[in-house]
């Protein structure tokens, strides 16, 4: 019963008691609706993405490392970018 009121009840843009402005939803590990702006938010202003950031600069924009795979990772530290190439694993 429960769970038919949520789906009635949640729905792309409906009123969210409690949500702050710019919060990304997700569902957490216990299954329950979660934000958590400092480290993911939105600004629907200018339409940019912030990892780590309430006010991010471009339209993706991550504070922290990135770890880009294959390509290497690239790390931002004290206030510029730095490049890593990836460690080559045999898996032989």
């Amino acid at each position: 019963m429960a769970q038919n009121h949520l789906e009635k009840s949640l729905r792309i843009g409906s009123l969210l008691v409690n949500g702050a402005s710019g919060s990304v939803l997700f569902v957490d590990a216990d299954g329950k609706i979660y934000q958590d702006n400092s480290n993911f938010f939105w600004d629907a202003i200018n339409k940019r993405l912030g990892i780590g950031t309430t006010s991010p600069n471009n339209k993706l924009d991550v504070r922290g490392s990135v770890a880009l795979g294959a390509v290497g990772a690239v790390e931002w530290y004290n206030s510029s970018w730095s490049y890593r190439k990836p460690t080559t694993i045999d898996h032989t």
